[in-house]
């Protein structure tokens, strides 16, 4: 095997076993598979919070940008809005009401979810 080869299966191995390890000492009955969140998804996400503060979204024309985000305290009340809120949805970033204080949460389309200035307090045994 060239060394190139090597390296690569090297890599392929620690990642798996790396996972394997993370899979038995961590999340014991939990499985670790991914999952996607669906534009639909994303959509109904936002239409649910109570603001939408950031979004990350891929025009489909090639006369546009790439890729454009926009950032502000109520994002669909605004011009971005009105001109790209129709695009696909790569990431958000919403308010959502919690029992004591708002909560921010932001979304990816490939199911990556973020608590923002929140520490999670799992229950006690």
């Amino acid at each position: 095997m060239t060394d190139n080869k090597q390296s690569r299966f090297r890599e392929a191995f620690e990642r798996d076993d790396l996972l394997s390890l993370i899979e038995h000492q961590f999340l014991e009955d939990i499985s670790p598979e991914t999952t996607e969140f669906s534009e639909e998804a994303l959509r109904r996400i936002i239409s649910d919070a109570n603001e939408t503060l950031l979004a990350y979204l891929t025009p489909r024309e090639r006369s546009k940008p790439e890729r454009v985000s926009g950032k502000d305290r109520d994002l669909p009340g605004t011009d971005f809005w009105d001109e790209y809120g129709d695009e696909p949805l790569d990431k958000i970033k919403v308010n959502v009401d919690g029992e004591e204080k708002e909560i921010r949460v932001g979304f990816d389309k490939y199911g990556v979810v973020v608590l923002y200035k929140q520490s999670l307090n799992p229950p006690e045994k």
